[in-house]
């Protein structure tokens, strides 16, 4: 009777499933807390001209197209990230769930939501970039040379800061990912099913 050697299970990819399950869990709990008080109507307290108050305070010209048509559609842009940041929490735990026992899907699908985590880290890097970017370029065309001289370098150092910051949220995760999909974890997802 020959008898089927198990690969030995690394620390590693023990430690990561734990980790991930916690965040997936405390993610998936907060996103849908925020998500009850997104669709219950907080949207009546904002009202339209309040936003427009807003730009007016920031913007002596007309603000970018772009930022009039977020305004006017806030209340549907924050149920859609509220919604993809639950879908994104209850995904990475159900596939830390998966690497705890080995599933051989598992260290794919993570890579999967790490890229997906990745590109919404870099475009919501990028948007508050251009957000700040707007509110400088329009809103302080008027200011004085000496207040511009000052802010050009603040701008610069918030953009590096973002820049910065989503580096180092975003290769932790890559470098996780990465060691899930080499050759060294391989052996203990060669078996599809748990223990």
């Amino acid at each position: 009777m020959t008898s089927i050697s198990t690969p030995p299970r690394t620390l590693f990819v023990t430690v990561v499933a734990w980790c991930f399950i916690v965040f997936g869990t405390l993610g998936s709990l907060l996103s849908a807390a925020i998500a009850v008080a997104v669709f219950e109507d907080p949207w009546e307290a904002l009202q339209a001209d309040t936003l427009q108050w807003l730009l007016d305070l920031f913007f002596d010209k007309q603000p970018p197209s772009w930022l009039q048509w977020a305004t006017a559609h806030m209340e549907q842009i924050a149920q859609a990230l509220t919604l993809g940041a639950l879908a994104g929490s209850v995904l990475m735990l159900v596939t830390s769930v998966g690497l705890l026992h080995r599933q051989r899907w598992s260290r794919l699908a993570f890579a999967a939501v790490t890229a997906g985590l990745c590109t919404v880290i870099g475009a919501a890097t990028w948007l508050m970039f251009e957000v700040m970017r707007a509110f400088y370029t329009f809103g302080l065309k008027d200011a004085s040379p000496a207040l511009q001289a000052q802010l050009d370098p603040m701008l610069a150092n918030l953009g590096g800061g973002l820049v910065t910051i989503a580096v180092m949220v975003m290769l932790p995760l890559v470098l996780v990912a990465g060691r899930l999909l080499s050759a060294r974890t391989t052996p203990e997802f060669t078996r599809s099913s748990s223990r």
